[in-house]
């Protein structure tokens, strides 16, 4: 009897991953479809009197079927899907970026006019879900990563 009622637990729990991977790669077409990829790398320089922001996602195994959106304050400015990269003209000062995967991290940044900085977006494991972690990244280790990305922009910011 004991054998069965753990074979039924297995069942059920193999049965219950399967649903949610379903629901995740779902989510994650709708949202992709969303994004537009380029087959010509573009990399920008700042505006004059403005600082340029990259948002970086390497290609990694880890929330590869799940997108990030990032924010600007409450504006929604980008989504980063497994291995892309955009970027972001913004005026001076101190700025809050926020990305939103299962759960939200963000960094704060002091920028500078013609300056150029680089995020770092990663989903992580956590106890609470999946963060995709932010972080400001040296200048040389956002160029080096983003010329391995393909560029993304969004068809529709405000249906992100």
């Amino acid at each position: 009897m004991k054998k069965v009622i753990e074979n039924n637990r297995q069942i059920t729990l193999a049965l219950t991953l399967n649903l949610v991977m379903a629901i995740v790669l779902v989510a994650s077409a709708k949202t992709l479809s969303k994004v537009e990829w380029h087959d010509t790398p573009e990399f920008g320089q700042p505006a004059a009197g403005k600082a340029l922001v990259y948002f970086l996602r390497e290609k990694k195994t880890v929330g590869r079927g799940i997108e990030a959106r990032m924010y600007h304050g409450k504006d929604k400015i980008g989504a980063l899907p497994n291995g892309t990269y955009f970027f972001y003209q913004v005026n001076p000062g101190e700025h809050t970026f926020t990305s939103a995967l299962e759960v939200q991290d963000s960094v704060t940044l002091s920028l500078e006019a013609g300056e150029t900085y680089y995020i770092s977006a990663e989903p992580k494991l956590s106890p609470l879900g999946m963060p995709a972690k932010m972080e400001a990244i040296p200048a040389t280790e956002g160029e080096a990563i983003s010329k391995d990305l393909a560029y993304v922009t969004l068809r529709n910011i405000f249906n992100l």
